[in-house]
């Protein structure tokens, strides 16, 4: 055989198996093909033309946990007014500074000593912004006193508010409001959620004086005669002199169910000012809770001009933030399985199920299958949180709609991302 016929041979070989080879490249691709992105692309493809035809603005992002990229974005570093869905960086930031297991104390000291009976000083009732303080525990205090030997008190009974400034109301609250189950008063020292137990749980205007009042009244039940006209709050603090009587604690598991599920006002202020007594001891101020938010926030990779907070519930309208800078933190969440994503998203509201959602989402694929929170305000609807998807991805999503005036049609909107999300 010779030279050119050789050549010949080889080059229709190789002609021939060319087609089997771009055969098989195609096949390469259809399996490279992920079916569920494909869909979610579908699904998407349509949402931000629906956005803009919606009568309201709205920051939105989208991001898949499972494959660690983005799945949709739009306006998201548009500054926007988060309601309560802010709640979430303070759980977060709580979660890193504090630990699941980490306390609220109201602390009860003598200051003076014992005699006959009789204690020559005063009663000091610490206030720690417990915000699950009740009732009961004033009456564990009350007999504490009691068992530790002191019939009377001969001083006075001091509720110590130091641990906070004098601040009562939030930065841009609204005066109408409050006090008001949704506006609570700022104090470290009250109980029952500020609620008098009446048929209607009715709010009081000054729950730290209220608190020092039953106080006084459970310890002259549990035997131990006060003046109940020598009673002091006391904003700079008392150092006492004798030793510690009582001490209530309730942990950060027991507060953060109901701050996240129920968006409960008043239990996230209360964690926020515990944060700032982390720079603070006394007399912290809103400015020392912000510092330590900050601190998570440039953790979890946010930019400072991506966000503005002024309070630890939502309830200002001077609260900015963007649905890119949320996502950032629901991102960091997740990467810290134990610390930060754990308790966090089983204290989250899950969509037909508990909290907010409750009543939300009843049918459909994503029942069950969305934890987050909502954020409603006069003026915003938001929701941001976490959805599994129906091929077992985790994603991230936040939604913050501003200059809402029909809520019902927002949250269903809402609702509709979310489903398509989990299809």
């Amino acid at each position: 055989m010779n030279k050119k016929t050789l050549i010949f041979l080889f080059a229709m070989i190789i002609a021939m198996a060319l087609p089997s080879c771009k055969g098989d490249d195609k096949v390469k691709d259809e399996k490279a093909v992920d079916p569920w992105t494909e869909q979610m692309n579908h699904n998407l493809a349509d949402l931000a033309t629906r956005l803009e035809h919606q009568p309201y603005t709205t920051s939105m992002s989208i991001y898949n946990l499972s494959a660690d990229s983005f799945l949709f974005n739009y306006h998201e570093r548009q500054q926007m007014i988060p309601a309560s869905t802010l709640k979430l960086l303070i759980a977060i930031s709580a979660l890193e500074n504090l630990g699941i297991k980490g306390e609220f104390h109201t602390t009860l000291h003598q200051n003076g000593s014992i005699s006959g009976g009789t204690l020559h000083g005063d009663l000091i009732l610490v206030g720690g912004f417990d915000p699950l303080l009740s009732l009961g525990d004033l009456q564990a205090m009350a007999r504490a006193v009691k068992n530790a030997g002191i019939q009377r008190v001969d001083g006075r009974l001091i509720g110590d508010v130091s641990m906070t400034d004098t601040l009562r109301m939030g930065n841009g609250w609204s005066w109408d409001d409050y006090p008001s189950p949704v506006t609570p008063y700022l104090t470290p020292l009250f109980f029952d959620h500020q609620r008098l137990r009446t048929k209607n749980w009715n709010m009081i205007a000054n729950p730290d004086k209220h608190c020092l009042r039953t106080f006084a009244s459970e310890l002259q039940k549990a035997g131990v005669s006060v003046d109940g006209e020598r009673l002091l709050l006391s904003t700079s603090g008392v150092n006492p002199r004798g030793k510690e009587l009582s001490r209530i604690s309730h942990s950060l598991s027991q507060v953060l169910p109901t701050m996240l599920k129920d968006s409960d006002n008043l239990y996230a202020e209360a964690l926020f000012y515990r944060l700032a007594s982390l720079k603070k001891n006394k007399g912290a101020t809103v400015q020392d809770g912000l510092s330590m938010v900050k601190n998570t926030l440039t953790r979890a990779g946010c930019d400072n001009f991506n966000f503005r907070i002024v309070d630890g519930s939502g309830l200002s309208p001077y609260d900015n933030m963007t649905a890119e800078s949320q996502i950032r933190l629901l991102i960091y969440a997740y990467n810290n399985k134990m610390l930060l994503f754990s308790p966090l998203y089983s204290s989250l509201a899950v969509a037909g199920k508990s909290g907010t959602l409750a009543a939300r989402m009843t049918e459909g694929k994503a029942t069950s299958r969305v934890h987050a929170k909502t954020g409603t305000s006069a003026n915003a609807c938001c929701l941001t949180g976490y959805a599994k998807a129906s091929n077992g991805d985790d994603l991230a999503f936040a939604i913050l709609s501003n200059g809402v005036l029909n809520p019902n049609r927002c949250r269903a909107f809402q609702d509709d991302i979310c489903q398509l999300l989990c299809e």
